[in-house]
């Protein structure tokens, strides 16, 4: 028992180190780029000048950005999981498995992952519509999740549009907003997969619980003292941490089908 204990305990842990090199290696997507071939001024619009064809660059860019951030975190987290479940007490879960399927709430964890993914994908759309709008160099601009315009009548010269204050204190108390609008965008998916997954994992949905919260932390702090792209190491911690979830969500849902 002891000794499946620790097994369990390594189980849980393992992940850690993937999470630190993912998050280094993805931070790059909300980084200024600084490409000065790339790089774009603010006109009187108030929003940056693009012309047609670099708007088509940049929604391209975002279409393979959503792409391959609903496919390859998943990817990346089934092997954790999978490393999970193998070196966590593999009898112990498949036990608790059988219970759930004894109970014939596999259908419940199938609802719980098409949730989630849902979320994802209602998420990262809409960045792809943001693409026409913001340039990636556009720095804190790229915070705003809204545009908004003043109602006047008619005048020769249009006025800018409305963005959110982003220096000193407002600017910071702005941004931690955004990042709590965020955190309520997956906060609903999160806690299911938490509650599913942990009925059959419960030390690595521990584990995932606290990286989340402290990925949470991070990128709250990050993002409203740093501005936008600073914000990235906490994403990727609470976006991995999550992901880790749903896949451990997958996993009871697939084995208890198809038995394998």
């Amino acid at each position: 028992l002891a000794q499946v204990h620790r097994l369990r305990v390594f189980g849980c842990a393992c992940y850690w180190p993937p999470l630190r090199i993912a998050s280094a290696m993805a931070a790059s997507r909300f980084r200024n780029i600084g490409d000065p071939l790339l790089s774009v001024e603010v006109g009187s619009s108030g929003l940056p000048e693009m012309d047609d064809d670099l708007r088509e660059r940049n929604v391209e860019r975002a279409s393979r950005n959503v792409v391959a951030f609903m496919i390859l975190p998943r990817l990346f987290c089934m092997c954790i999981a999978l490393v999970v479940y193998t070196l966590g007490g593999r009898a112990w879960y498949d036990a608790e498995i059988k219970v759930i399927e004894g109970r014939h709430q596999i259908p419940l964890y199938f609802a719980v992952v098409v949730f989630s993914v849902l979320v994802d994908w209602l998420t990262l759309w809409p960045t792809i519509l943001k693409a026409r709008i913001f340039h990636p160099d556009s720095g804190n601009l790229r915070a705003n999740m809204t545009v908004y315009k003043l109602s006047v009548p008619s005048i020769d010269d249009p006025m800018p549009y409305i963005v959110m204050e982003d220096e000193g204190p407002i600017g910071e108390y702005n941004r931690a907003n955004r990042s709590m609008f965020n955190f309520n965008e997956g906060c609903a998916s999160f806690v299911l997969n938490m509650v599913f997954a942990g009925q059959v994992f419960p030390c690595p949905a521990l584990v995932a619980a606290i990286l989340f919260a402290v990925g949470r932390i991070m990128h709250m702090c990050d993002y409203s003292k740093g501005g936008f792209g600073a914000h990235a190491n906490g994403y990727m911690v609470s976006m991995l941490s999550h992901t880790v979830l749903e896949m451990l969500t997958w996993f009871v849902a697939i084995k208890g089908l198809f038995g394998i």
